[in-house]
């Protein structure tokens, strides 16, 4: 089959580290080697340990920490390059250059259009939004405990839906739209969509170059419409994830204060939503600098003489067209 290649330009780090009375700052300007533009929205993690920051829109990043240890290691990714890990003591001023990925586009786009009844639209996982909730903190806001936050770990981490390939191995099934039930706590918030073909293994793989990677939300509760029809996704034999990824940016942050508790919590929107299913789900969250299968377990509201185990899946669902 004829393939197209598309080479990616790689961007460079400049970054410092100060010590100081057992806790570190980090920070640093990220740009893009080819054009020498600052490089937004590239995510920085802590190998191993739950925490994280994004750049900003002038590729700028900065964030201080107890838990930062001199021999920790420093994951920086961004959609359409290598991935690199730096050791923290290694960075003195440096400049760090990543690697352009080299994506490999099929030709089905051609073999699609040659199919005659190529226009049936199917949605899959199709949820109720009346149905979807929140993963709460474990811990009330307030003394009362009448106010509850949204729980994430403070990382740049992605969480994601498998999409399996039901079709016959002639068949191709392209992506039309992705649907996403997102709560945000604050305006104009933004996320990355991320899409990655599954391996023999039903993992993330191979991921896929968008047009319009950046989402942005309004305050509330929404079901976010994508139309993808123009990146020409189609599904491989083995499947396919869609994926919100998280931006620790300042335009995503508000903090949620209680003065009488002496409480402050940082909330970096917008949060995914979840649909509560009677089944043991997992599904694949890239976090810590590396993708693992996790279970969110829910609780059982209606019954509790039901013994069967309850977990939220990804308020994420797909058109795709046959």
């Amino acid at each position: 089959m004829p393939t197209k290649l598309i080479f990616l330009f790689s961007f460079i780090i400049f970054v410092s580290v100060c010590f100081s009375q057992n806790f570190a700052e980090i920070q640093g300007v990220t740009y893009d080697k080819h054009t020498g533009k600052p490089l937004p929205y590239v995510n920085v993690m802590v190998l191993n340990k739950s925490m994280g920051i994004t750049t900003d829109i002038n590729g700028k990043f900065s964030f201080y920490s107890k838990r930062i240890e001199s021999t920790d290691t420093l994951f920086f990714s961004h959609i359409g390059y290598f991935s690199k890990k730096l050791q923290v003591n290694n960075i003195h001023n440096g400049i760090i250059n990543l690697r352009p990925k080299k994506i490999v586009l099929d030709e089905v786009k051609i073999l699609f259009d040659r199919k005659i009844n190529a226009t049936k639209i199917t949605e899959l996982n199709k949820f109720n939004k009346r149905k979807t909730s929140l993963v709460y903190s474990k811990e009330p806001f307030n003394n009362e405990g009448n106010l509850w936050i949204p729980y994430r770990d403070m990382e740049p981490s992605i969480e994601t839906m498998y999409f399996q390939n039901n079709q016959d191995d002639n068949d191709f099934v392209k992506l039309k739209e992705v649907k996403i039930n997102i709560e945000s706590f604050k305006e104009n918030s933004k996320f990355r969509l991320r899409v990655f073909l599954a391996d023999s293994l039903k993992r993330p793989a191979s991921e896929i170059k968008l047009n319009e990677p950046i989402i942005e939300v309004s305050n509330g509760d929404s079901v976010v419409n994508i139309d993808v029809m123009d990146d020409n996704i189609y599904f491989s034999e083995n499947g396919i994830f869609i994926g919100v990824e998280y931006l620790l940016i300042e335009e995503n942050l508000t903090l949620k204060k209680n003065e009488e508790a002496n409480v402050e919590a940082k909330l970096y929107s917008p949060f995914l939503k979840y649909i509560r299913v009677k089944e043991f789900y997992e599904y694949y969250i890239f976090t810590k600098g590396k993708w693992q299968k996790i279970r969110k377990a829910a609780p059982n509201f209606m019954n509790s003489k039901d013994t069967k185990k309850y977990s939220y899946q990804p308020a994420i669902s797909i058109k795709i067209i046959e």
